[in-house]
């Protein structure tokens, strides 16, 4: 099985990095063949230059686009120049606990399911809600910091 990863970027060169950084950590890939196709949308910073270091190997590619196609367009472009099975449309502005993306591609094994929605539940560490949802992922045992995210199979995209 292939996963791609498709990452719209605009304008995040303080975050993009570290998106990279934990997509390409992630423990899937010892499993899995994967590719990171990043979608530069219309970046006016130094979102691009970023991404530029990283594209050293056919692990990540960078699509770039001068003006923005908005967030559907970029995620079309990068699906229009993807070869996975299982597609998973990421954003450049965030970045995932390095068993993400295994939790929840595990769930596709099961031939029933099309795609699979991560939990989505964001919040500013230190406030009191992290605190106490910190808390009760540590009661309930959730190893991860929950972030939104879909996962789907090609098949299941190209019938829609």
């Amino acid at each position: 099985m292939k996963i791609s990863v498709i990452v719209s970027a605009h304008n995040c060169e303080d975050t993009i990095r570290k998106c990279l950084v934990s997509l390409l950590e992630q423990t899937i890939w010892r499993k899995f063949d994967s590719e990171v196709i990043v979608v530069a949308n219309g970046c006016t910073d130094g979102t691009e230059a970023i991404v530029r270091r990283f594209v050293y190997n056919n692990k990540i590619k960078l699509f770039s686009f001068s003006q923005s196609l908005g967030f559907a367009g970029a995620m079309n472009e990068g699906y229009a120049n993807s070869t996975g099975e299982i597609v998973f449309p990421a954003m450049g502005s965030a970045y995932y606990a390095e068993d993400y993306m295994d939790l929840c591609v595990s769930h596709l094994f099961d031939p029933s399911i099309g795609s699979v929605y991560g939990f989505d539940l964001q919040w500013v560490d230190g406030s009191k809600l992290s605190t106490f949802l910190d808390e009760e992922r540590r009661l309930i045992k959730i190893k991860y910091k929950p972030f939104s995210g879909w996962f789907f199979r090609r098949t299941d995209l190209q019938r829609l």
